[in-house]
């Protein structure tokens, strides 16, 4: 890494550009004259293997559908091994959209939103339910935003408090050929369905537009989340993409897998990328914070079973 740094500064954090915590300092080496090299820092992704403090801090979890209609949730160590699981019964009408915070929104098929709330155990502590509203349709949930679509195109971008009470709300559009993707970290991410074309949104708290940047692939790619600095791509091939993005929206690495056969990329959160293979088994890799492969895990098969959702909470 390139930050300045004195005598004394070992064991100093080292953040990226959004303000998260990525690496801790360890040796000077930067040098202004030919070669230019950096300074030394250790990951967290790799400390986090070595540190049972850590370990005792960090939880993923990984969320299974069965034929039934019944979900799984399983709580899972740094490195994917599973703690421990806790089913429901939720029903074959009802869908996930997205798991974060200790929250699930799910989806019923006549358009209704529930918001589950959990404690760090998989407890339901709280659930909420809102609509149907004609025409608009739940997408995602992150940050106490829920994003809502409309079939015309429009967006509303709800601000809820801890239990999913709604507080105010924020309608955009439509834009034509746009549709809207997720919401995380004060941006919101739109799509255009499979020709490679990212519209990334910046926010202030209120939710006010501040700023864009766009971006274009190839066809055949659809992007599918952002958060944490981070924006997933998947391929109609089944090949990822990770890209490590700065506070301006602008693209810093990229980083891609695949196609593997008989697997899919499902869902990227908090370092981890979970894949699904055609058997029903999940591959569950930890990634570093620029996205590049550092371990993996396999669960599965199980019968009726395929994984879902990550996503990850730290005490």
């Amino acid at each position: 890494h390139q930050v300045d740094t004195v005598g004394g500064n070992s064991g100093s954090g080292v953040l990226n550009d959004d303000g998260e915590l990525i690496g801790v300092h360890t040796n000077a080496g930067c040098n202004v004259s030919v070669p230019i090299q950096g300074n030394s820092a250790m990951r967290m992704t790799s400390l986090v293997t070595r540190s049972p403090i850590l370990q005792s801090l960090t939880r993923n979890r990984i969320l299974w559908r069965n034929t039934n209609g019944n979900v799984s949730l399983w709580l899972t160590n740094a490195v994917g091994d599973l703690i421990s699981g806790r089913e429901y019964a939720p029903g074959n009408e009802w869908t996930a959209l997205g798991m974060t915070e200790n929250r699930i929104l799910w989806r019923h098929n006549d358009s209704r939103a529930v918001l589950w709330v959990l404690d760090e155990t998989g407890n339901i502590t709280g659930s909420i339910t809102h609509g149907p509203y004609a025409g608009w349709t739940p997408v995602s949930y992150a940050n106490n935003r829920i994003v809502w679509r409309h079939n015309d195109g429009r967006v509303s971008l709800w601000n809820v408090d801890s239990n999913g009470n709604l507080i105010s709300g924020k309608e955009y559009g439509p834009y034509a050929g746009w549709v809207a993707a997720s919401y995380g970290n004060n941006r919101l991410l739109w799509r255009t369905e499979s020709s490679g074309q990212a519209w990334l949104w910046q926010l202030d708290d209120a939710d006010n537009f501040l700023n864009a940047t766009a971006h274009t692939t190839s066809a055949g790619w659809s992007v599918q989340t952002y958060s944490n600095g981070e924006m997933f791509w998947r391929h109609s091939d089944g090949t990822a993409a990770i890209w490590s993005m700065n506070r301006a929206g602008q693209r810093l690495t990229s980083v891609s897998y695949g196609p593997h056969s008989n697997w899919t990329p499902m869902s990227l959160g908090d370092r981890k990328l979970l894949w699904r293979n055609t058997d029903g088994s999940a591959s569950y890799w930890t990634v570093n914070s620029d996205g590049a492969f550092k371990d993996v895990r396999t669960h599965g098969p199980y019968a009726g079973w395929t994984p879902m959702l990550t996503a990850g909470i730290t005490r």
